[in-house]
């Protein structure tokens, strides 16, 4: 069975998603955003923040989804239309 183009591109999201919900929500996806400087990584008690390990892991994550986008946009936005699955 050949592999979709949506199906490729989930295989490749599927870490960062699992990453985003190794630790209680909003905090991973806090500290995504923090990377680029969009907001802060506070969260507020009970909630903590990621430790320095699981931002490691997020950096090199945010790495791979900028790869992602980038093979994936057609440089004006527009999301697969160059999208070419493994195989």
């Amino acid at each position: 069975m050949k592999t979709t183009p949506a199906q490729a591109l989930f295989k490749q999201l599927r870490p960062l998603i699992d990453l985003l919900f190794s630790t209680p929500n909003p905090s991973s996806i806090k500290a995504l955003l923090a990377l680029d400087g969009d907001i802060s990584d506070e969260v507020r008690m009970p909630i903590t923040s990621v430790t320095p390990e699981q931002r490691e892991r997020l950096m090199q994550a945010k790495r791979n989804l900028d790869q992602v986008i980038e093979t994936a946009s057609d440089k004006t936005g527009n999301v697969a239309y160059r999208f070419v699955p493994e195989n």
